[in-house]
């Protein structure tokens, strides 16, 4: 859903927006909580649809976690922003990490 989402151009997202399209990379990233990093590393976010700065860290390390996994070689800037390539990564992200 989230490819079709970024195909279908999903706003770039940043710290200091809200609304609807940062509620769903909250979503998106709760769901990936305990995929990114050591699952410790990321608080769970509260799904406000405000972007601060821990919806910022965890999109950050998010962006360092699908570097290292995606077979790719697409290297996300780990800058904590959302935009066209973050979107189409947290799609991916399921296919790469969450599904056994």
């Amino acid at each position: 859903m989230t490819q079709a989402a970024a195909s279908i151009g999903l706003p770039p997202v940043v710290q200091g927006d809200t609304g609807d399209a940062v509620k769903y990379v909250q979503q998106l990233l709760n769901a990936y909580r305990s995929k990114i990093g050591n699952g410790n590393v990321i608080p769970v976010l509260k799904v406000d649809g405000n972007f601060g700065s821990n919806t910022s860290s965890a999109v950050a390390q998010f962006q360092k976690e699908y570097t290292a996994v995606n077979t790719k070689n697409i290297n996300l800037v780990a800058d904590g922003k959302v935009g066209p390539a973050t979107w189409r990564a947290l799609g991916d992200f399921g296919v790469l990490k969450c599904i056994p």
